[in-house]
């Protein structure tokens, strides 16, 4: 007779196992599902990664380079895609620059950057720099981003720094001694559209260091959740002046070699970014100082360039140059003269002619409404002058004679400088 209590546990165990089986089945295909999107999110993180980093500037000026400064900068992510940012570049004899942390960790740092080139190309005051910034990301921000952020500019003739902060860090000036630069308390970009940032400004003298850093410098945890602090940084800054190892990449190696020292082997909880500018132009003494104070009446130009010939021919400028600086500031005046002030309203036109043995400087003053020649789009001059748009050749002409015109408006006051190089060396 057959033992069904057998045959019944047989036949349970073969459907457990087939439970068993079917349950196998499905991790199986849980797993090769998960291992895809994990592989996938892999790769799309290496392709974030490889775009942020190919959008960070790749070569550093030094000393073979250039006669100004000299930069380095280091971005280490604590992910594979990081939240931090640092670009510079040079226009009109100026330097470019910004740091900042985004909330939001990944391509919004891109994108900030990309922000940050796009506004500074038509503007060169960091207030304003930040000021729009903090407008285009404070009106796309619908994830509660926010960015610190420090904007400068440094003129690289004068050593004259204008910068603005936006609840950064603020760099240290490692020179004479080790010290912040003041820095206003304004708040982070992309919260109040409307916010008003602060300029401020500094003299950075030669052989002067700007280190610049991100909260991971300071916030560097060991394991015992200690964090770096700024005493330590300030420390390591004053043992690197004192051994005159300021200059940027050799300061940056040896500052992520104290924060390598101090975590050990404690996973790091943050980006890391430094970076650090040194200026090293040494300034030449004035050879010529001349002005003169013209009403806004284009009856007074033969006395502009009366004027603008003499320094020319003072400072040995060959007649075909002369030329050249002669209609570029003329046609600079000129514009002023027309446009600065409202019809009928008399005003008057500050020209300053300043010469070292390296380069002459024209500087165009006058207190009439805000305006930025600079700003204006290039003159595409291959059109038909009927197919070119009204305005910009002015501007265009100086571009094509002059070696550098840069922009500012300090109080009620609009400042061109306008420089000319008298030596042929492509490191001045």
């Amino acid at each position: 007779m057959p033992d069904f209590r057998r045959i019944d546990e047989i036949g349970q165990l073969s459907h457990s196992f087939g439970n068993m089986q079917q349950s196998l089945v499905k991790y199986i295909d849980e797993l090769k599902e998960t291992t895809s999107q994990k592989a996938s999110i892999e790769r799309d993180l290496r392709i974030a990664s490889a775009i942020q980093k190919g959008m960070l500037p790749e070569k550093f000026p030094s000393r073979a380079d250039r006669d100004d400064v000299q930069i380095y900068a280091s971005l280490t992510p604590a992910k594979e895609v990081g939240g931090d940012l640092f670009d510079f570049y040079f226009r009109d004899e100026k330097l470019f620059f910004c740091i900042g942390d985004v909330s939001g960790k990944g391509v919004p740092a891109s994108l900030t950057r990309a922000v940050f080139r796009t506004i500074s190309v038509r503007e060169s005051m960091p207030d304003r720099i930040m000021a729009t910034m903090n407008k285009i990301i404070a009106d796309m921000n619908r994830s509660s981003m926010f960015v610190t952020l420090f904007v400068g500019v440094l003129d690289l003739p004068t050593g004259r720094l204008y910068y603005s902060n936006a609840g950064h860090d603020a760099p240290l000036l490692i020179g004479a001694g080790v010290g912040m630069l003041p820095c206003d308390s304004n708040i982070p970009v992309g919260f109040r559209p409307s916010w008003k940032y602060s300029l401020q400004e500094a003299q950075i003298f030669t052989g002067t260091t700007i280190f610049l850093f991100t909260d991971g410098l300071t916030e560097a945890m060991d394991a015992n959740q200690s964090q770096f602090q700024m005493e330590r940084v300030t420390d390591v800054a004053s043992q690197a002046l004192a051994q005159q190892h300021q200059e940027p990449q050799q300061l940056i190696s040896e500052m992520i070699e104290a924060v390598h020292q101090f975590v050990g082997d404690a996973e790091q909880s943050d980006d890391l970014t430094m970076m650090a500018i040194q200026y090293i132009r040494q300034q030449s003494d004035v050879k010529l100082r001349r002005s003169i104070v013209l009403p806004n009446d284009t009856q007074e130009v033969p006395r502009l360039n009366d004027f603008v010939g003499e320094v020319c021919q003072t400072v040995g400028l060959e007649s075909i140059v002369a030329m050249q600086v002669k209609l570029a500031i003329e046609e600079a005046v000129v514009n002023v003269m027309k446009y600065a002030y409202p019809e009928g309203t008399q005003g008057v036109v500050t020209i300053e002619a300043v010469s070292n043995e390296v380069r002459l400087k024209f500087t165009i003053k006058d207190s009439g409404k805000p305006f930025d020649p600079t700003v204006l789009p290039e003159v595409d001059t291959t059109l038909p002058a009927k197919d070119r748009r009204i305005g910009g050749l002015g501007i265009h002409i100086v571009r094509q004679f002059m070696d550098s015109i840069n922009y500012e408006r300090s109080g009620n006051l609009n400042i061109l400088t306008i420089r000319k190089k008298l030596i042929n060396d492509n490191k001045q």
